[in-house]
């Protein structure tokens, strides 16, 4: 049996993509699935999937200097023969393991070089100097692996330039039940995921100054700063703040609200205009049979159209999304058709399914390469 691990020092041990998708579909696949974590809660067996945890460090350059060390060890008592590395502060830790002759593979959950630009926390006068440094860092070590995995097609492209075997597997949804969910009729919008200064939540709120009654359900985990400035706007009163909930709390959130909102500023990371499929939540909404307004990129335009399941806006655009949720709340039979449109998408295209295939042959891949390997290794 081949022994793989994944290893992330940054993301959740439930992390979508990481635990519940890839490694899971790779037990079920019959590979021996270890995930290496740095959370301090300890090692655990879920679903078949072997998780290690390295301890938690607090604060973000305690986290930088010793996790990923810390990474490396365990990586090497393992003694896997794949190892997937999912931070870009692994990338020494995927160079040293394929000196060790080990097959390494990089999952590029986001574009590494424009990430920098939008972290708060770097001084803005280096951030063109980190970027640059990492970015020449990148391609050094992508050169040198053997294969890397991305979500959205302008990041796989530009990586493919690196190391000729990379492959996008998106983030699409797994679908778990054949109930489709009900959709409510009240006037309520919803979001559950990140808040951020990137997440145009204050245009959302400054639209709601044009609908009548209409809420906004929120819930995720909130930068400080973003969230009491959003707390300082004249439309907080019509804002239910949750916090952090847990999935079954989100899904039930959602099947309460009657909108989805995607409101996501245009940036490097997300490919400018053209947008991204990496992110997840166009396709939660579709899943729930919620019709939803979203940022016009391109890559969302093109499911928008294809399926006629949300209404697509540019995010600066205050009375457009204001136009845009009055519609739906007008038309109810409008939404209800756009909501049970976008569930038959993600049954019929967007779903984990199609992506697990993609992945599965990757492996399939790179277990080639192995034998290869083996094959020309002196005895």
């Amino acid at each position: 049996m081949i022994k793989i691990a994944h290893i992330s020092t940054v993301h959740r041990r439930e992390d979508i993509r990481i635990f519940e998708k890839e490694c899971c579909s790779l037990a079920t696949a019959n590979y021996q699935v270890n995930l290496i974590v740095a959370d301090g809660k300890g090692d655990e067996t879920k679903n078949n999937v072997s998780i290690y945890d390295i301890g938690k460090f607090n604060g973000r350059f305690r986290r930088l200097l010793h996790s990923a060390s810390r990474a490396y060890i365990k990586a090497l008592e393992l003694n896997c023969d794949i190892y997937h590395c999912h931070d870009p502060e692994l990338l020494p830790c995927c160079l040293k393991l394929k000196r060790r002759n080990k097959h390494i593979i990089f999952d590029s959950h986001e574009d590494i070089y424009a990430n920098i630009n939008e972290k708060h926390y770097i001084p803005a006068f280096i951030k063109p100097l980190v970027s640059f440094i990492l970015s020449i860092y990148q391609s050094y070590v992508l050169k040198r692996i053997d294969g890397v995995i991305s979500v959205t097609p302008h990041i796989c492209q530009r990586l493919k330039k690196y190391n000729k075997n990379t492959v996008m597997v998106t983030n699409y949804p797994i679908i778990k039940s054949a109930n489709i969910p009900k959709q409510s009729t009240n006037r309520t919008l919803v979001f559950a995921g990140g808040i951020t200064y990137q997440w145009r939540h204050d245009i959302l709120l400054d639209a709601l100054s044009f609908c009548e009654g209409v809420t906004y359900n929120l819930c995720g985990s909130a930068y400080e700063d973003c969230l009491e400035m959003l707390k300082q706007h004249k439309n907080w009163n019509k804002v239910n703040f949750f916090g952090v909930l847990p999935k079954n709390k989100v899904e039930e959130l959602m099947s309460k609200s009657s909108i989805g909102i995607a409101i996501l500023m245009y940036g490097k990371n997300v490919g400018g205009k053209n947008g991204t499929l990496g992110n997840t939540k166009l396709f939660e909404y579709m899943e729930a049979s919620l019709p939803f307004i979203c940022t016009d990129f391109v890559l969302w335009k093109e499911i928008v159209q294809k399926y006629e399941c949300g209404i697509c806006v540019n995010p600066l655009d205050v009375q457009g999304i204001a136009k845009a949720i009055q519609y739906l709340i007008d038309n109810p039979q409008i939404a209800k058709e756009m909501g049970e449109n976008g569930r038959k998408a993600v049954e019929k295209e967007y779903n984990w399914q199609s992506q697990e295939r993609i992945l599965l042959d990757f492996y399939n891949k790179i277990c080639g390469l192995m034998d290869k390997s083996e094959a020309t290794t002196p005895s």
